[in-house]
Parts: C-alpha cells; structure tokens; sequence
C-alpha cells in the first residue's frame, strides 16, 4: 500500500484553500488590471505618455500590488473554505470522528507559509526593483515628450 506524504482531511483543506485562493488573486488581479489599463490609456489620450510604455507599467503596477494583495486574499480564501466545511456540516462529520479543529487549522497553515514567503519576498524585494523600473520607464519617455515639443527649425527659448 502506497503512503500518502499529507493525510487525507489535510490535503483537502489545503487543495480547497489554495484553490479559493488562487481564484480570488486572479479575479482581483484582473479587476485592478483594468483599472489600471483604463487609467494609463487615459494618460496615453492626454498625451502624457506614448503607448509603448503601458503594458510594462500595467505589469509593474500588477507586480507591486500583489505582494500586498495576497494577505487578504489568503484570508478571504480560509473563510470561505472553513465557511463552507461548517455551513455543509463537513467540521461536525470530522468531529464526529474525532478530527478537531488542530487538523483543519495545521493544513491552513501548510498554505500559509509559502503564502507568507511568497508575500514577503515580493514585498521585500520586487517591489522595490518594480518601483526602479516605474521610475525609469516614466523618466525616460519624459524626456523624449519634452523634445517632441520641438518642431524643426526653431530655437528654444531662453
């Protein structure tokens, strides 16, 4: 008989968090990717920044704020999961077989700690490097819409 690494209730709860998890980062990633998008095209319409730079800053914006998007997420996704085992009686069938709560919360924290890792190193470090990127990625293009403001054969004034 093959030994299973996680027992079963665990490998339940924590397949069914990661799960919820990962459903409810990717809708509100998606939401604030449109948000984001439609804010920068409305930069790109008032000429404030050219078109090629949206998407990388689009990308930069999503990797900033999904370092501090995960905690709540991850807490959102616990709620629902635990929710649901108490709203299908599926904690009071475990208690009935004498699984307590220790179980159930031992496998929401195997989720939490990659979760917490994950967070943090995005924390920590990317988002510093993606607030550099931000900042070169505008000042450059800054630079080329003040000299767009040339036309060819007058001289600046000083």
């Amino acid at each position: 008989m093959k030994r299973r690494l996680l027992p079963i209730i665990d490998s339940y709860v924590l397949g069914q968090t990661l799960k919820v998890f990962g459903a409810t980062v990717l809708v509100l990633l998606l939401a604030l990717f449109a948000f984001g998008f439609v804010r920068l095209l409305g930069r790109v319409a008032a000429g404030s920044i050219p078109v090629d730079v949206v998407l990388p800053l689009v990308g930069f914006e999503l990797l900033r704020v999904l370092g501090l998007l995960m905690p709540p997420a991850f807490f959102l996704a616990v709620l629902y999961v635990i929710g649901r085992m108490y709203r299908d009686s599926e904690m009071t069938a475990l208690a009935t077989c004498r699984i307590g709560t220790y179980r159930i919360y031992r496998a929401v924290f195997a989720a939490a700690l990659p979760v917490a890792i994950a967070s943090g190193v995005l924390v920590m470090f990317l988002l510093p490097l993606a607030n550099q990127w931000i900042d070169v990625l505008r000042n450059a293009r800054s630079d080329v819409t003040e000299l767009a403001g040339i036309s060819a054969g007058s001289t600046p004034s000083r």
